[in-house]
């Protein structure tokens, strides 16, 4: 790199002092022949530059080809893995379900089935509006807009099915409550590995 900043300063330095010779002068037209043979100098080491830098682009796409090519092999890799990861989960989802196990552990791994804490879904005909305030957010960009708060309503409808130790029990999948009209929380089973 050097070798390019120093190739580029020296030649700067040739082009200015041979700006300021007059050709028709004696003297002047002697140091222009010795400008012009380090000139060329400099124009034969460039080129062997110029090849040394064309050699690395030519090094470097090649590795960025080599890297896309490694990148599509492990994101196939990836996606066979995870399909396989998420088959044999749902397989042993469906197993204990069916069979009614809410643990299992062996000598390596343990099982367990749960059900998810819930996510909040709004009905065909909910209206926010129809909420008491304390489950809604003001939008301060729009004047008197007014939005479900999906966090407040989580945090109830998930106090209704926990127990005194505040853990949530494992048999409600669906809450709903009269005070919160077109709210549902719903809850699906999940398995755990340790």
């Amino acid at each position: 790199m050097s070798k390019i900043i120093e190739l580029n300063k020296k030649h700067a330095e040739l082009i200015t002092r041979a700006y300021f010779l007059d050709e028709n002068d004696e003297d002047d037209k002697l140091e222009l022949e010795g400008i012009n043979r380090e000139l060329a100098g400099i124009a034969n080491q460039a080129e062997n530059v110029t090849d040394w830098l064309a050699q690395q682009i030519h090094d470097a796409q090649w590795a960025e080809a080599q890297a896309d090519t490694l990148a599509r092999m492990f994101a196939r890799k990836k996606k066979v893995a995870s399909d396989r990861l998420d088959f044999f989960k749902r397989l042993a989802l469906d197993f204990m379900k069916e069979h009614d196990i809410t643990q299992s552990r062996g000598e390596l791994f343990g099982l367990s089935r749960l059900l998810t804490p819930g996510s909040i879904d709004f009905n065909y005909d909910f209206d926010h509006n129809l909420l008491p305030n304390e489950f809604t957010v003001t939008i301060p960009a729009v004047p008197e807009h007014k939005e479900a708060s999906k966090k407040a309503l989580s945090d109830c409808l998930r106090g209704c099915i926990k127990d005194d130790n505040g853990k949530l029990d494992q048999e409600t999948k669906i809450v709903q409550v009269p005070e919160l009209p077109g709210v549902t929380l719903i809850r699906a089973d999940s398995l755990r590995v340790k």
